[in-house]
């Protein structure tokens, strides 16, 4: 794996212990305000990360990024079952993955993979 995505993943690892820890010991409204705010400082630190990265495309990436923060958000606040928020997110990778440009599906210009 590229030292990018090691980042990412541990960025995000760490940012779930940190809302579970804001769970545990604050509790209540003030734990979602500050998990929501935990949610907000991963994406801004995402995009720092990012942009340092000449060949990420930055504007499809943090638009797929703030999409799933905003789902999350919602689960956060509750007004989103959790259920729903990782079936939306499942289908969010899926569509990136099996899509129209995706990773494994879809048509590509200029490449023949067969």
């Amino acid at each position: 794996m590229q030292p990018m995505v090691i980042r990412l993943l541990a960025v995000f690892v760490v940012s779930g212990i940190i809302k579970l820890i804001l769970q545990m010991i604050v509790g209540g409204p003030i734990a979602v305000v500050l998990g929501v705010l935990v949610d907000v400082g991963v994406l801004w630190y995402i995009y720092q990360l990012l942009r340092r990265y000449g060949y990420v495309d930055l504007k499809r990436i943090m638009l797929f990024l703030s999409g799933i923060t905003l789902i999350s958000i919602l689960v956060e606040v509750g007004v989103l079952r959790g259920d729903f928020g990782n079936l939306i997110i499942l289908l969010a990778i899926a569509w990136i993955l099996f899509g129209k440009d995706g990773l494994w599906g879809g048509r590509r210009r200029g490449r023949n993979w067969f």
